[in-house]
């Protein structure tokens, strides 16, 4: 086959390898394969190179889902020590990865994650614990289970779990990520702001190290202590407070760092605010109370005794119509007041925004009051 013009330049054939990589993690095989042929001659007279490629070739057959006995013999009696020799994170943690998916071993797997987590590859980190999820290898953390679940991450595992993000940017491209997808109920026309389906779930519920799918208006908000990130308020051993929606989706994609840590710069991504503006957001958390660790440029929560947390899918805050349609589907200012410790301005202020919005109505109009009603 002749040189193909495209191909990266062979005198950096870290590029070439990535590019090889990228290729098989998105189905594209043939293309893969005709950028290894016209690298090959350049990438065989480097041992390292050559060690690297190898390694990638039994990625690709972990991606087209034939990765078997021999490939994981190759691969512990010629490419472990190399690999491990190469002080490249990256390829330490794939090989890990494939030794510990093979054999279904945590001890590997754990290790594959740790070193994915240290150069910060997201998706293949989030990959090695959607496999110990499945092999009931998960460690009973809330942490893992939160990231699983909620962290907004380009991976159709991440879709497969539930994740709502970049939702309908993703597609099983690989025959294995095919293959989980058929494992999996996908409902591709869910609605998560509202008007879903009865049997689909708008929010998770994480209570102790647990985190479940769940229908918001089902959710029993009778503890003494929740932080409600669906509606946007907090029951601090029934005293109510009330951050503003910055604060609470901040709060909420901590939540699903727990694992991870955020930087000042994926939080304001999140949140679309400037970094100064998400510094003085994190401080204003801080401030009512939130403990919140700063390590190594990474934002973790510090969490003492941590309340029942309801979570949207979204990650963003729906609204405090929500909790009080709940709670009072017909209501009067008076009502509305005494059920979440408002001011007579705080109460008329949230009713004149939801009726502008279309969220309520008035029904009917009593000689002490107007009556309203969610519509």
């Amino acid at each position: 086959m002749g040189p193909n013009k495209n191909a990266p330049p062979h005198n950096n054939l870290f590029i070439v390898l990535e590019s090889i990589y990228f290729l098989h993690r998105i189905g594209d095989h043939q293309a893969a394969l005709v950028l290894s042929e016209d690298s090959e001659k350049d990438i065989g007279k480097s041992p390292i190179h050559l060690v690297l490629a190898q390694m990638i070739d039994l990625i690709r057959k972990y991606e087209q889902n034939i990765f078997n006995a021999n490939d994981y013999s190759d691969l512990t009696n010629n490419l472990q020590k190399p690999i491990e020799e190469s002080g490249i994170a990256f390829y330490q943690g794939w090989l890990h990865f494939l030794l510990g998916y093979h054999l279904k071993n945590e001890d590997e797997l754990k290790l594959a994650a740790s070193l994915f987590l240290e150069g910060s590859h997201l998706s293949e980190l989030y990959e090695v614990y959607y496999w110990m999820n499945n092999f009931r290898l998960l460690p009973v953390e809330e942490k893992f289970s939160t990231f699983l679940r909620t962290y907004p991450v380009k991976s159709i595992y991440s879709k497969i779990m539930g994740n709502t993000f970049y939702k309908e940017e993703l597609k099983p491209l690989t025959q294995i990520q095919k293959a989980q997808t058929k494992n999996w109920l996908i409902e591709e026309d869910d609605e998560v702001d509202g008007g879903e389906e009865e049997d689909s779930f708008n929010c998770w519920l994480i209570s102790g190290n647990a985190i479940t799918p769940a229908q918001y208006k089902n959710i029993d908000h009778n503890d003494e202590s929740f932080l409600d990130i669906y509606a946007g308020l907090i029951n601090d051993r029934g005293e109510y407070s009330f951050l503003l929606i910055t604060e609470l989706n901040c709060l909420s994609f901590l939540i699903a760092a727990q694992l991870t840590g955020a930087s000042t710069s994926q939080i304001a991504e999140f949140l679309v605010r400037s970094e100064k503006d998400t510094e003085e957001i994190i401080n204003s958390i801080v401030r009512m109370g939130i403990k919140i660790n700063k390590i190594n440029g990474q934002y973790f929560l510090n969490w003492d005794a941590k309340p029942k947390i309801i979570i949207p899918r979204t990650l963003k805050v729906i609204g405090l119509q929500e909790f009080v349609k709940k709670k009072a589907p017909i209501f009067s200012k008076a009502q509305l007041i005494d059920l979440l410790q408002l001011t007579q301005f705080g109460a008329e202020a949230l009713m004149k925004r939801w009726a502008l919005s279309g969220f309520i109505r008035p029904t009917e109009k009593t000689e002490k009051a107007n009556i309203w009603k969610f519509l």
